[in-house]
């Protein structure tokens, strides 16, 4: 008889972790895990989109040339149950302190943030908002790029990682995008020919 009350004392518990378990993913707890990110072709004017081909990845490569300006679209799917927001985007060395070809201008029709992180970095462009992604949906992020006549990138083909932070009503979490497309340095953008033709 007291196996048998032990047995089911031990049968409630494990019910009770159980149901707590399914409860705090339902209520957000790590809603943001399966959230992830899909990449469209670029939308360009004032240049020629190629394609490169790096480390097994054939991509769209964006000259980074005078008169360029380009669209990245991604759209974030969240498929679980929780809804979501993106509140921010990050994109490497396309921030008013980055040295490339390139340079974010606005994400989602608002211009990027202009002052230095809390670490003092202005190198990576960053943009803070709120986004609403409803489950088994999807939300678009719209990044405008263009010619950074100040930079240097020498010819070759140059990667640049672009994030997301999305958050729950528990936790948050920063998801990698896909690369829409490689940026491709030219004439332009090359330091030492620019010093050139400006010395003539």
């Amino acid at each position: 008889m007291r196996n048998r009350v032990l047995l089911g004392v031990g049968l409630a518990v494990v019910t009770l972790l159980v149901v707590g378990v399914i409860g705090w993913r339902h209520l957000g707890g790590d809603a943001t895990t399966e959230v992830f990110g899909e990449a469209a072709l670029p939308r360009c004017s004032g240049v020629e989109v190629g394609v490169a081909e790096v480390e097994g990845m054939r991509l769209p490569a964006i000259p980074m040339a005078r008169g360029m300006r380009c669209t990245l679209t991604y759209r974030v799917w969240n498929p679980g149950d929780a809804d979501l927001t993106v509140t921010g985007f990050r994109q490497a060395i396309g921030g008013p302190g980055g040295g490339a070809g390139f340079r974010v201008v606005a994400v989602n029709g608002t211009a990027i943030d202009h002052t230095a992180s809390a670490d003092g970095d202005d190198i990576d462009a960053r943009w803070s908002g709120e986004t609403p992604l409803a489950p088994e949906d999807f939300a678009i992020v719209e990044v405008e790029v263009a010619f950074r006549s100040s930079g240097c990138t020498a010819r070759g083909t140059l990667t640049s990682w672009s994030s997301v932070l999305v958050e729950g009503k528990r936790d948050e979490r920063r998801v990698t995008l896909p690369l829409a497309a490689f940026f491709r340095g030219t004439r332009d953008s090359t330091c030492g020919s620019r010093v050139t033709r400006a010395a003539r």
